[in-house]
This record gives structure tokens, sequence and C-alpha cells, in this order.
């Protein structure tokens, strides 16, 4: 752009050149006719020495620009640069799990299970809780990188048992309360996701298989009888990890149970009657928690509040008789140990 406009001025200069000098010329008489240029070859001949000019000076400019452009522009890949920077993991993180780690721990929570309209059970529960965590991809030392696939595999337990309150009625609905009702739950679950690290912070998703067993025993009275719970479910959940200051971090989860399969077994033998086998075919479960742990050189410590529901619909009728709907809310804490 330039250049054409520096071309046109030099036209423009060199017309008003020669008509200041047409203008200032003296006359005189030519010695040849033939030497002499008529006024229309004048201007011919300044156009055309002008156009030839500017069409040199731009041409000049075009080689000195490209003189001073590299032949490749393109910027060498850097041979330095990890292949992949996403498989990168701080040492700090590594130096933060275990690649196999045992967990075990007491549990305190609140239990509440409730027939809506029907009856409620409430009571303390106490239990212990442990499983074993395997992070085949973690290395041996900070100082290594680790693998590419990164995936996490899981099997945990529990058991907790306590007593609860009755508060509901008799079949023939005569208002009727009992305490100190023992009960006890059995829970296993098996699970496997990837997980997903970064500098500081990791995020895990998995699912599995999960059971639970809970057992009511009422038979110690002359109105009661044992109950058989049993679920089946299938746990989806996302986990997250993040780093503190001085061997501290903090996490939380949340989880969504699809109920696969349910059986109540309520011993009415207790009572006089028949045993009864009821199928439960709808329902969810869900469960938070939200944890604060504290590194050691060989045992880290874990304290974690959490929630755990159940929502159950009402099962199949077998022999004239039915589990009704049904609700489930424990809410507690607990101390882990990590070794």
């Amino acid at each position: 752009m330039i250049v054409k406009l520096s071309g046109t001025v030099l036209v423009v200069l060199s017309v008003v050149a020669i008509l200041c000098t047409g203008c200032a010329r003296p006359t005189y008489e030519p010695l040849d006719d033939s030497s002499v240029l008529t006024e229309e070859e004048e201007w011919a001949a300044l156009i055309a020495d002008s156009s030839a000019f500017a069409a040199s000076a731009s041409k000049d400019s075009s080689t000195s620009e490209d003189s001073s452009t590299p032949e490749d522009s393109s910027t060498p890949e850097d041979s330095s640069a990890p292949e992949d920077s996403s498989a990168f993991v701080s040492p700090a993180l590594i130096d933060g799990l275990r690649s196999q780690a045992w967990h075990i721990g007491p549990e305190v929570y609140y239990f509440k299970y409730k027939e809506p309209g029907v009856m409620e059970d409430t009571g303390m529960f106490y239990g212990l809780t442990a499983g074993f965590t395997s992070r085949y991809w973690l290395p041996a030392s900070p100082e290594e990188q680790p693998w590419e696939s990164k995936w996490m595999g899981r099997v945990e337990g529990r058991f907790a048992f306590g007593t609860v309150d009755y508060d509901g009625a008799l079949q023939d609905g005569t208002p009727m309360t009992l305490s100190g009702i023992h009960d006890y739950v059995l829970e296993g679950r098996l699970l496997l996701g990837p997980d997903f690290p970064n500098e500081t912070s990791m995020l895990s998703l998995f699912t599995g298989i999960g059971y639970r067993y809970l057992n009511d025993d009422s038979s110690f009275d002359p109105a009661g009888y044992q109950r058989e719970s049993n679920y089946l479910y299938l746990p989806v959940a996302v986990e997250i990890l993040a780093l503190l200051n001085d061997g501290w971090s903090c996490g939380a989860s949340a989880e969504f149970d699809f109920f696969l399969w349910g059986l109540q077994k309520s011993h009415l033998s207790d009572v006089g009657g028949a045993d009864v086998d009821k199928r439960q075919n709808n329902g969810y479960g869900a469960r938070a928690s939200v944890k604060l742990q504290k590194k050691g050189d060989k045992v880290d410590l874990i304290i974690e509040p959490f929630i755990r529901y159940w929502d159950i619909g009402q099962s199949d009728t077998e022999m004239g008789w039915i589990e009704p709907m049904n609700h489930t809310i424990e809410v507690g804490i607990r101390f882990v140990l990590i070794f």
C-alpha cells in the first residue's frame, strides 16, 4: 500500500516539476526541428518514465520485504515437551495417595425407618467399616510418573447394630409402642472406576454392585416378630479429593443407587401365622459425605460425616400381605484409619 502511494506521489511531483519548468523555459530558435519533441510527445515520455520509476520502486520494496521474511515461519516443536501433558501427575498428589490401602474404623449414626401412615422405627446404631482400595497406576515414589491408564478398584463392607423404638399399631388398628428392639445391618460393595488426577486434586468415578441386609427382631414381645430386609443395588458415584497444606486434604462424594431387587421376609410364625416373603421391585437410594484427611508416615486419619437414604416402593402382594412403601434415613459420622 505504501509503495503504491509512493509511486503515485512521484508521478504527481514529476508532472508538477515539468509544468513549472515549462512555464519558466526561455524561447529559442531550434537548430534542428527533428530533435524537438512536441508537447504531446513530452507528456507521453514523462508518464512512461514516471510509471517505470514507480514500478522499479515497488519491485525493490517487495524484494526488501521478502529478504527480511524467514523462509520457514513455522515454530519448531519443542522436543523437550512431554508427548501427553495430561498424563502428568504432581509428586505432591502421588505422595498424598497410597497405591494399596486398607481402611478400618468405627461409625455411629441416627437411624429412622418409616412406613408413612403405618409405623416408624428410630434409634442409634454403632458399627465398624472396613475395606481395601487399589490404585495400581500409582508409582512407588513421587519422582516417578504413573501409568497412563488410571483405574481404581475397591471392596468395602460394614456392620452396625443398635436398638430402635417402634411407634405404630397392631393389625386391628390398636396403637402400639415398643422400645429396645434389637437391629443389625450388614452391607458389602464391590466398586470399580477411573481416576482423573491433576497437580493437586483428583476426581474419581465408580460403579459396581452392592448388597444390604437389615434384621429387625421384636419377637421378644407377644405381638412382635422378626423381619429381614434384603436390597441389591447398583451404585453410581463421583468422588473428589483436594490437597491442602501440611499433609491435610479434603474431599466429598455423592452417590445414586439404582434399586435392582428387594426381598422382605416376615417371620409371622413368631405370632402364630405363616412366614411370608414379599418381593420389592421399585425404589432408589442416595448417599453423600464430606471428609477431612490427615496423612501420616504409616497411617492416615479420616473424619467423615455422611448421610444415607432409601426410598422403596410397595412390594408385590403375597398371601394377602404387602410391604408398604417406606423410607430409611441414616445420618452419622465415621473415623477411619488408612494404612
